[in-house]
Formats: structure tokens, C-alpha cells, sequence
């Protein structure tokens, strides 16, 4: 009885265990002007729709080259039938903007399938130690 009794509390503190685990952000480290372009693009994505950028669902996809990465902001809740949904809210890496916003964010090997229509381009170089930052909005009405 008592290895029943045993084997019985193991049990449920295995199950409590598993179901009190949070899923942990990780948390993508960019410098703030990055972010800060970033959150111009959600500004500009508001505009174009014509929504508030808080009724707007933005990821980010991150494209990693050798000495440089590309930042490419997005918006879904104007798409039926997103066909990265389920990608984008299995993650666990995220863009912090500021303390109540994370976007959700994938990487360029997440994907295969890159026949995206709409983004805001965030590119940063690094030259001599320094980053330069050039952007890019395209978007495209269906």
C-alpha cells in the first residue's frame, strides 16, 4: 500500500509540475534605435490600415547574415488564413518594445516559404564598429 500511496503522489506532483510551467520568452537583444524603427513601423502599418496599432497583431521575422541583419516587421490580422499563425504562436523568442508589448519573433530558417507580400525592413550593418540602419516599407494591397 504504501508504494501505491508513493507512486500515486509522484504521480499528481508530476502532472501539477508540468502543468504550472510557463512557457519562457526568450527575449532577442537589439540596440533601443532598432527598436525604435521597429515601433515606426507599427506607426506606419497603423496609418496604411487604418487601425490603432494596439487592434494590430505585428511579428518579426529576423534575417541573420554575416555582418548584418535584417529586421522584417509585419502585421497578420488583416490576413485570413495566415499561413504562419501557427508558427508564430509556437515560438518562444521575442522583440521587447517596452514592457506591456513583445512581438513575437521568427528567424529566416523558421520559414520555407518567404513569398511575403508586405513588411517594414529594418536593415542594420555593422562597419568600423558601428551600425547604420536603413529602412524599407512595402506593402501591398490584396
Amino acid at each position: 500500500m504504501p508504494k501505491i500511496l508513493f507512486s500515486l503522489c509522484l504521480l499528481i506532483s508530476l502532472c501539477l509540475n508540468s502543468f504550472a510551467q510557463e512557457k519562457q520568452k526568450n527575449i532577442i537583444p537589439l540596440d533601443r534605435e532598432v527598436i525604435d524603427s521597429v515601433q515606426y513601423g507599427m506607426k506606419l502599418f497603423s496609418q496604411k490600415i487604418g487601425k490603432p496599432v494596439d487592434k494590430l497583431k505585428f511579428y518579426v521575422i529576423m534575417l541573420e547574415g554575416t555582418r548584418s541583419y535584417d529586421v522584417l516587421l509585419n502585421e497578420y490580422s488583416q490576413e485570413k488564413g495566415f499561413k504562419h499563425k501557427a508558427l508564430i504562436d509556437s515560438t518562444n523568442n521575442f522583440l521587447k518594445i517596452n514592457e506591456q508589448v513583445y512581438l513575437p519573433s521568427i528567424f529566416d530558417y523558421d520559414l520555407w516559404d518567404r513569398g511575403l507580400k508586405k513588411g517594414y525592413m529594418i536593415s542594420v550593418k555593422s562597419s568600423d564598429g558601428k551600425e547604420v540602419i536603413s529602412t524599407k516599407f512595402h506593402y501591398q494591397k490584396k
